[in-house]
């Protein structure tokens, strides 16, 4: 990362960094008990293919512009090799989804939501490859999904369709000894402990030291959420996290008045506040996720403000001691500067 070239026009340049570690996917059930939530962190994923070999997916969590619906429609056709188009999630109805005790927080959708759609479907796929294995008369781990059948590894002539062996399923037909019609699995998955995302940040700002203005010139940030399952979803979370910390940064100030009361309007981040991003992202597995996934949804949040503030501090050295919150509104870092200039004059 190079320090961008000082322009002349009078204000002061700076670059601030900040790292975060993030526990995220909230949380075995008795550590939550034991820290006192009335909740439990387990959630459940019910997965079924239906005769027509499209899939079904339905969980507790729900969809809060996290993207939720289309991770876990991939991770189902991944895992169970059909179409995305061939699949339908369901959440959050409680007349027809498993029980979410506390639902979607704390980086904790795909998770633990994700997590137990993972084990649904690695058993359902284990179901159907057992059942063409006894109609093929091969081994369970000869076979593959492709291209809408399970077919023997090699000899794509051996081969039966999903939509018949789904159909068969149903109907009871032609199943290995002791197999229970139908193709449907559920799962509840209480992870076994928390999982740690972690990423760094850094800002380029100028400073106008007349009226404490600051810009955002540049920002980059690398991230690692563990496999990213959609790379597309997790940059956009992080693109409007980076803004929202922004805000966060240098304009949104909940004020009061002298009687106590707050004044709730606050200046929002636009898109003249909001520089090009530009991000990194790393894949480290966690080892304790089906699947690896670890929490996005804070990522971008936590940077922004230290990062900001660093870089302040880098353009503004003389106070550089005195900046401990934010935002840095252009009037606080104007106090700044003039309680700095009356005490060295």
């Amino acid at each position: 990362m190079v320090r961008p070239i000082s322009k002349d026009d009078g204000r002061r340049r700076g670059i601030g960094y900040s790292c975060h570690v993030e526990s995220t996917g909230m949380g075995p059930s008795m550590d939550m008990k034991a820290i006192g939530m009335l909740a439990g962190g387990y959630e459940s994923a019910v997965l079924r293919m239906e005769q027509d070999a499209s899939v079904v997916v339905s969980s507790g969590v729900v969809s809060i512009g996290q993207g939720i619906e289309t991770t876990l429609a991939q991770l189902a056709a991944d895992r169970m090799g059909v179409p995305i188009e061939s699949v339908r999630v369901v959440l959050g109805d409680t007349a027809s989804t498993p029980y979410s005790s506390i639902g979607s927080i704390a980086s904790r959708s795909l998770t633990v939501g994700g997590g137990a759609l993972t084990q649904a479907a690695d058993r359902l796929r284990g179901k159907l490859l057992a059942i063409a294995a006894h109609r093929l008369e091969a081994a369970a781990e000869d076979l593959e999904i492709a291209d809408g059948s399970v077919r023997v590894k090699g000899d794509p002539r051996a081969s039966v369709t999903l939509k018949e062996l789904a159909t068969s399923a149903w109907r009871g037909w032609d199943l290995p000894g002791g197999m229970q019609p139908g193709l449907e699995e559920r799962v509840g998955y209480d992870p076994p402990g928390y999982t740690f995302a972690y990423g760094a940040h850094a800002a380029a700002v100028a400073v106008d030291p007349e009226t404490g203005a600051v810009e955002v010139e540049g920002y980059w940030v690398v991230n690692d959420s563990g496999v990213l399952v959609n790379p597309t979803v997790v940059e956009g979370q992080l693109r409007g996290a980076v803004a929202q910390g922004i805000g966060q940064a240098l304009t949104e100030e909940i004020v009061y008045t002298a009687e106590g009361q707050p004044i709730t309007e606050y200046l929002l981040p636009t898109t003249r506040e909001v520089p090009d991003i530009e991000i990194a992202m790393l894949q480290t597995p966690s080892p304790v996720t089906p699947g690896g996934m670890k929490g996005a949804g804070e990522a971008g949040t936590i940077g922004p403000p230290a990062a900001i503030a660093n870089a302040v501090a880098d353009a503004l050295p003389e106070i550089a001691g005195s900046i401990a919150q934010v935002p840095l509104t252009p009037q606080t870092v104007w106090s700044l500067l003039q309680d700095a200039r009356r005490t060295s004059g």
